[in-house]
């Protein structure tokens, strides 16, 4: 066999390695999502619910931030705004907070006044047993199965009109 074909399944093999390791990753990642123990996490919070399986709406948005993160102090206050908008039984946010001490947490939403935030602190991170949260912030939709609809990391200023149409799409339906 002549080296140009010798590399070229050598390409192959390895082409299909990488895409059976992409599937196999996003299949845990899919199955730590769908189970059902992330429900019954007990937190601490500021609000009455401390199980994410208390809330009742029909669509669940979580957002996983920390007081360090730039992008995090940039998405939270156009968060509180935009969820002020629609009705808690249709659509609920979640913020869940992941520093280590709550106390830097309150004070980060204190200095930046976004104490209304409903927050689930989980300063041991329990909650990465069951979504594998790669960075921050990270936020994910449920919809009424609690199945993920849509996840995303980051946060840009210019993309914020796409989760605003996302959201009212799925109010309308």
């Amino acid at each position: 066999m002549n080296k140009k074909k010798i590399t070229l399944y050598y390409v192959i093999a390895l082409a299909l390695a990488f895409i059976g390791g992409i599937y196999l990753a996003n299949l845990l990642i899919a199955n730590k999502h769908n189970n059902s123990s992330l429900w019954h996490l007990t937190y601490d919070t500021n609000i009455v619910e401390t199980q994410l399986g208390q809330i009742n709406s029909d669509y669940l948005v979580l957002d996983f931030w920390s007081s360090w993160c730039k992008p995090c102090a940039k998405s939270l206050p156009y968060y509180l705004s935009l969820f002020d908008q629609y009705p808690k039984e249709k659509i609920r946010f979640i913020t869940i907070n992941l520093d280590i001490d709550n106390s830097q947490a309150l004070k980060f939403l204190d200095d930046n006044n976004l104490n209304a935030l409903p927050i689930f602190f989980d300063p041991n991170n329990k909650t990465n047993q069951f979504i594998n949260i790669s960075g921050l912030p990270m936020l994910i939709i449920y919809d009424q199965n609690r199945q993920v609809i849509h996840q995303k990391m980051g946060f840009k200023e210019a993309s914020k009109h796409e989760l605003k149409q996302r959201l009212d799409k799925l109010l309308k339906s």
